[in-house]
């Protein structure tokens, strides 16, 4: 069940109209279109001496919301409602739509196509429309981060009670840190996406790879293409960066302040990997310098609908 729908307009003014209790904000949802999962367009190729065809390819439509809202007096005039509408419904302008359901929350982007009002009925309310570049529906918070699998972490190394047998030299270890090079990445999305992976060289590294070894795709980083771009292999203090998100894929590197794009340096056998429902198995690999890399994992959660 939808509990609620919030616009938020692009200077972050909001409007949350509750389906439970619509006297709070003046507006009662009466319905909303676009929250099933979207068609797809399906390419199919006829061969000339079979039967039937060959599929060729396929894409999913973007999505197209529609809101039917009815004003209700609450203190504020139907005038009054209408130009709040207005205000956090502009035509044109880019809106994100948060709904609030059962068993999760999830957000959509796009532009107001029109706000059309029937001002001379006795149910004044207004029908909304928004285009949205997505097909797709993402996970959301209330501070809208991103879901983080990290690497990298720190160990604890001691515990109550110690002595340090020295009032001139450290010799306790409190903590270390250690680096999980494989680690396992549950995706609850429906709709297999992409990535956000940041890489903090801390040393020597030669041969690194990422890899989703479920779905066989890798990553794969030739040194002496990065020799070439950058001026030596890796060492201390780069940051690569990575997204494999479709329609977004790159590859950089930050040294001394100066950002360098890698694609030239793939190797041939790359393949963004993606995440895909369920575990992901993840692969941080390197011929030499294992533990001198940090690795964030980054991405939010697609779904088909609500």
């Amino acid at each position: 069940m939808i509990k609620s729908v919030t616009a938020i307009k692009k200077k972050k003014k909001s409007l949350k109209m509750n389906l439970t209790s619509p006297e709070e904000s003046g507006i009662l949802i009466t319905s909303i279109n676009g929250l099933e999962p979207p068609k797809a367009d399906i390419s199919m190729v006829t061969g000339s001496i079979i039967d039937g065809s060959f599929y060729n390819s396929a894409h999913a439509n973007s999505r197209n919301i529609v809101l039917e809202l009815r004003y209700i007096e609450n203190g504020l005039s139907i005038e009054a409602i209408r130009h709040m509408v207005y205000e956090i419904f502009p035509v044109k302008e880019w809106v994100r739509l948060i709904i609030e359901t059962d068993e999760k929350t999830v957000s959509a982007t796009g532009y107001v196509e029109s706000n059309s009002v029937n001002i001379f009925s006795d149910k004044e309310g207004s029908q909304i429309s928004i285009l949205c570049e997505s097909a797709w529906l993402t996970s959301w918070s209330t501070t809208d981060e991103d879901i983080f699998v990290y690497f990298v972490g720190v160990r604890d190394v001691f515990e109550f009670p110690f002595d340090n047998n020295s009032l001139t030299q450290d010799l306790i270890e409190f903590s270390e840190k250690y680096g999980e090079t494989r680690q396992n990445a549950q995706y609850k999305g429906e709709v297999p996406t992409g990535f956000i992976g940041t890489c903090k060289i801390n040393g020597e590294v030669r041969a690194l790879s990422i890899n989703n070894v479920t779905s066989n795709e890798s990553l794969i980083i030739d040194d002496e293409k990065y020799k070439e771009l950058v001026g030596t292999y890796m060492q201390s203090g780069d940051v690569i960066t990575m997204n494999t998100i479709t329609g977004q894929k790159s590859i950089k590197v930050v040294r001394d302040a100066v950002e360098y794009n890698l694609l030239p340096a793939l190797d041939v056998d790359t393949k963004f990997p993606q995440l895909y429902s369920g575990v992901n198995d993840i692969w941080i690999r390197s011929e030499i310098g294992n533990n001198e890399i940090d690795f964030t994992l980054q991405y939010k959660n697609l779904y088909q609908g609500v």
